[in-house]
């Protein structure tokens, strides 16, 4: 893993590459996947990655509402509480889901 921190600060270095090396790495649930019995394969020749497994496996590691920044906006002065709360619980779903849709296309294209 010290490799990748130090490739990480190298001039050549693509950064989304060693993120998401570093985050197969570190997270325990992508860490398991086994690799194919093939040497080598092409998604011309029918080979698919199963996005919605990806994405479920990303989204178990996202962060909590408590923990995020959505957590802590200001409730509206025309809002109950309970429509802020709901107001900053959506954002913080969207936030999430946008999140894991560049992730995901980020690893699988």
């Amino acid at each position: 893993m010290m490799f990748l921190f130090i490739l990480n600060y190298s001039q050549h270095a693509k950064r989304e590459l060693v993120e998401t090396l570093l985050t197969f790495a570190t997270v325990l649930k992508l860490r398991a996947i086994r690799s194919s019995n093939y040497v080598s394969f092409e998604l011309s020749h029918d080979f698919e990655s199963d996005r919605k497994k990806l994405v479920n496996v990303i989204k178990n590691r996202a962060r909590s509402f408590h923990s995020c920044s959505e957590f802590s906006l200001p409730q509206l002065s025309y809002e109950t509480w309970e429509d802020a709360d709901e107001r900053r619980r959506d954002k913080h779903q969207a936030a999430v889901e946008e999140c894991l849709d560049i992730f995901a296309n980020a690893l699988i294209y």
